[in-house]
């Protein structure tokens, strides 16, 4: 028996937990932004928003709960704050390493797409 028959045995004797969606009923697929490269921009570190890079998704597990750099005024101002909820992969140095926003951030546009989850479609 092959994989895919075990599989399709699977979901036919088994009542579905999930419903197939498309990715564009859940959310949206975005990048961050930044209108500066941050590692020539020092005017743009050491305020309140968190600012994530790639290595704080690659070692985090399914939220992410710490960060290593800030964001102050005028760094918020060049770039875009995202919700909590917001699902994080990361599209440079650290491939694919994903994890969930559990506060308010800001991101490089080089570094993550973003997807927003619609919580009415959950």
């Amino acid at each position: 028996m092959s994989f895919e028959l075990v599989e399709l045995e699977m979901i036919q004797h088994e009542k579905p937990i999930w419903s197939l969606k498309t990715i564009d009923e859940l959310g949206s697929v975005k990048r961050g932004r930044s209108r500066h490269r941050p590692r020539d921009a020092a005017h743009l570190y050491g305020g309140s928003y968190p600012f994530i890079q790639t290595g704080d998704v690659k070692h985090s597990d399914l939220y992410i709960k710490n960060y290593s750099q800030t964001y102050n005024e005028a760094g918020l101002a060049q770039s875009k704050l995202w919700n909590a909820g917001t699902l994080c992969i990361t599209i440079a140095a650290n491939i694919a390493d994903t994890a969930i926003l559990s506060f308010e951030a800001v991101f490089l546009i080089a570094l993550l797409v973003l997807f927003q989850i619609k919580k009415k479609q959950i």
